[in-house]
């Protein structure tokens, strides 16, 4: 990221690697509402595709629910900053989702 093109060294550099995967041959989501989806996705392990189900939709308080079971569970396992980040999307997601 160019922070300040007057100054180079100040510019931050993150690198991070990820694997993408394909979802598992027998994980089966036609008919299923979101929260299901998102449900099948989490137990398959792929967390990240359950949270993004579960973005900008009209949840009902069930999804909405787990919205924020998954973002605090994945809290709990990345790193402190990280952590942080997620704890606040999890409380700031579920006061929206209040106000409604």
């Amino acid at each position: 990221m160019v922070c300040d093109p007057a100054r180079p060294s100040r510019n931050r550099v993150d690198i991070a690697e990820f694997e993408v995967v394909s979802p598992p041959d027998n994980l089966e989501l036609s008919g299923d509402t979101a929260l299901t989806q998102a449900q099948k996705y989490a137990a398959a392990g792929l967390w990240y595709d359950a949270i993004a189900l579960l973005i900008g939709l009209q949840l009902t308080p069930d999804a909405s629910s787990y919205r924020e079971t998954l973002l605090l569970s994945l809290a709990d396992i990345e790193l402190p900053e990280l952590s942080e980040q997620l704890q606040f999307i999890a409380n700031d997601a579920s006061s929206i989702t209040a106000e409604e």
